[in-house]
């Protein structure tokens, strides 16, 4: 099992087992269900990401009768039962009517907070699925596939009529993965520390133009002083959260943002990659913030408003980092008016807004 993924006995069985109901936005049968196991007691719905489809696709005749499990198995076969000729296969299978179906998946994450540093809660993530009939499987293009290619691409079908389409059983939860957000922070930081070490390692032959001396060897840190200045900018967001007003306030970041993580390995080097990405839990819509137009007192009252409709103070510059709600510019202009003494900035702040213009980060 990957290092940072949290095994509960008997929790993925305990939440395939939970009815599902789409129409709960904040999925109480699910929370019922998670608060009764030891360890999850104060976990909370925190947010869910729609519009991903699952890329296996079923077939089914018009009744509703499945045909396959795998489209692309399947009906690679039909094409090798048909003698390799697509077009013959193309034809027999528009003239059985048959349906394909879409299986939506909705992305759940839950947390539970643990308390002391920002990063330690889990990050329960829980796939809920619904599976549609919603397609024919073939359609007449006009001129029939020539190859197994072809044909495929060409049943993804006509979409039926809303009338027509029909739900195929009932939607279900599953468990993805619990995630112990501070065991990968930790290989956060140890990646990036593999990462710079292969930087500093680099050598560069410069030569200066005014000057008719030999090309001096010379490191990177010699070219970027501030390399080894601050943290992975993974570990960098809880710092900053933890150090701004926004966690001062006793706000915590697992309530206000999960972690799109990432975990793959290059397969012609072996070299692990790990990253996360913050996705933010408010939901409701936020306005883009114009950061050129208006004056910087304007400017400020509005990026004031994204923190009191969010709930925490300084919640704006975490837009900043990633959201496309506010945009680098704000950021500059804020902190130059606060060293100019055009806006009350509290120094904690200050220094977050000071170290982002430093050495800029975002995601």
């Amino acid at each position: 099992m990957t290092e940072y993924v949290h095994d509960i006995p008997g929790l993925a069985e305990a939440i395939a087992s939970v009815p599902a109901d789409g129409r709960d936005p904040r999925h109480k049968a699910l929370l019922k269900v998670l608060r009764a196991v030891p360890g999850l007691e104060a976990v909370e719905f925190a947010t869910s990401r729609a519009n991903c489809y699952l890329a296996q696709r079923r077939v089914f005749t018009a009744a509703g009768e499945l045909v396959h499990e795998d489209l692309a198995a399947w009906l690679s076969q039909e094409f090798v039962n048909d003698g390799a000729r697509a077009s013959v296969t193309h034809q027999r299978l528009l003239a059985a009517d048959l349906r394909l179906s879409t299986t939506e998946i909705t992305s759940l994450y839950l947390v539970v907070d643990r308390g002391g540093d920002e990063s330690n809660f889990l990050q329960i993530e829980v796939e809920l699925s619904s599976e549609r009939l919603e397609n024919r499987l073939m359609q007449d293009y006009g001129s029939p596939p020539r190859d197994a290619r072809e044909l495929l691409s060409e049943a993804q079908g006509q979409e039926l009529p809303p009338e027509e389409q029909t739900p195929l059983g009932t939607p279900r939860y599953r468990l993805r993965r619990v995630v112990d957000m501070a065991r990968f922070l930790e290989l956060i930081d140890a990646d990036e520390e593999l990462q710079r070490a292969r930087v500093r390692a680099l050598r560069f032959m410069v030569s200066d133009s005014q000057s008719e001396g030999p090309p001096r060897d010379i490191g990177y840190k010699e070219i970027d002083p501030g390399l080894d200045k601050y943290p992975a900018k993974g570990r960098r967001l809880f710092k900053d959260w933890a150090a701004s007003s926004a966690g001062q306030s006793g706000q915590r970041l697992c309530r206000h943002r999960v972690m799109q993580i990432s975990d793959s390995k290059d397969k012609t080097t072996n070299r692990r990659w790990v990253s996360l990405v913050p996705m933010w839990t408010f939901d409701k819509k936020l306005a883009e913030v114009e950061s050129r137009k208006g004056s910087v007192h304007a400017l400020y009252d509005k990026l004031c408003t994204i923190d009191r409709r969010t709930g925490a103070p300084f919640a704006w510059f975490f837009y900043l980092l990633h959201g496309n709600r506010v945009h680098d510019g704000a950021g500059h202009r804020v902190l130059e008016a606060a060293e100019a003494g055009q806006i009350d900035l509290p120094e904690n702040d200050y220094q977050v807004l000071r170290r982002w213009r430093d050495r800029e980060y975002g995601f």
